[in-house]
């Protein structure tokens, strides 16, 4: 499934979004602040985060056509300022050269200007949710963004500590990736619905979903090619992240080859040690559990929506669900 048929729905609505975006990131009249933000845009992106929002208030019954629709074109715009200022931030602490398919800011223009422009994306982001004037959102996208330095924090600090838990790994990724996930869903539930239910549902489907994204994220920068990804891959084992792939292949080893892939890994880089450890992912199953993890919270997210009347825009709730799998698995990882 297309990304392109799943937001249909919120067409207009995404449109309207990368009107905000781009007069967030170009508008500022100042040429260089300017060029920069145009390269961002060009960048391009999923924009999954907006389309939650969107399609969230839509599923939990909200017209489009309403007085709500500017705030919630303002607070989808936001959630995705709130993701491009943490990418731009990630890109620096993993030295990261590529992003859709191009030279990172950092790559380009530097740390610093990466840096700063993702701390003016986070206060244009928390400028257009104050305008929402309802505590309830601004409570939401503050904690989720909250949630989402700690998880990168807690990461940087787990680095090369492939004992760590599944629990303790869900735990991160919840923080990091799955936070703003729930907090766009909720929100665009929130304003549309009064329902505790409603809004708790759309949460729960957020965060399912954005822990299936990022495992796939991390099963893929394995598995994937640059090709397909828009970025290096390798960059986990190259920044010694104990993501779900490693830690289900850390699990199946023996103690003599855990000590024979430690060693690998920390006397080899590049194309070498990547293509020795997909070999491994492959061979002893590690890469089947990880897609077996990333399918069941799939399924969880999916299972959140029972509660919604069928419409449109549910649909196209399920059908995120699908495309997430498909990005990494392909029609086999449907359910």
């Amino acid at each position: 499934m297309q990304l392109a048929d799943i937001y249909r729905p919120v067409r207009d609505d995404l449109d309207a979004v990368e009107g905000v975006l781009r007069k967030s990131l170009t508008g500022t009249g100042d040429g260089s602040m300017a060029e920069v933000g145009r390269y961002v845009l060009e960048a391009g992106g999923k924009r999954m985060r907006p389309a939650l929002v969107l399609l969230s208030a839509g599923a939990s019954g909200g017209d489009a056509a309403s007085g709500a629709r500017q705030h919630l074109v303002g607070l989808a715009a936001a959630a995705e300022l709130i993701h491009m200022a943490s990418l731009l931030h990630d890109d620096v602490v993993d030295d990261a050269r590529l992003r859709h398919h191009n030279p990172t800011i950092n790559t380009r223009w530097g740390d610093d200007v990466s840096i700063a422009l993702g701390d003016y994306l986070y206060s244009i982001a928390f400028h257009l949710i104050s305008m929402s004037d309802d505590p309830g959102i601004v409570q939401v996208m503050s904690s989720a963004t909250v949630a989402m330095c700690e998880g990168q924090l807690l990461q940087i600090c787990e680095r090369t500590n492939l004992n760590l838990s599944r629990e303790r790994y869900v735990e991160i990724v919840e923080k990091k990736t799955a936070a703003l996930f729930a907090a766009s869903a909720e929100v665009g539930a929130s304003l549309s619905s009064r329902k505790e239910s409603l809004r708790r549902a759309l949460r729960d489907y957020g965060l399912s979903l954005g822990i299936s994204f990022q495992i796939v994220d991390d099963y893929l920068d394995l598995i994937g090619d640059e090709k397909r990804m828009g970025k290096e891959p390798g960059q986990d084992i190259a920044a010694g992240e104990a993501t779900l792939p490693m830690l289900n292949l850390w699990e199946i080893l023996s103690d003599e080859e855990r000590k024979a892939t430690a060693d690998l890994l920390s006397s080899h880089t590049g194309a070498d040690a990547l293509s020795i450890i997909r070999e491994k992912l492959v061979s002893t199953g590690a890469a089947s559990m990880t897609e077996k993890a990333a399918i069941s919270y799939a399924n969880s997210a999916r299972e959140s929506l029972s509660v919604l009347t069928n419409s449109t825009y549910k649909e196209s709730l399920l059908g995120l669900a699908d495309f997430v799998l498909e990005r990494g698995f392909g029609s086999a990882g449907r359910a």
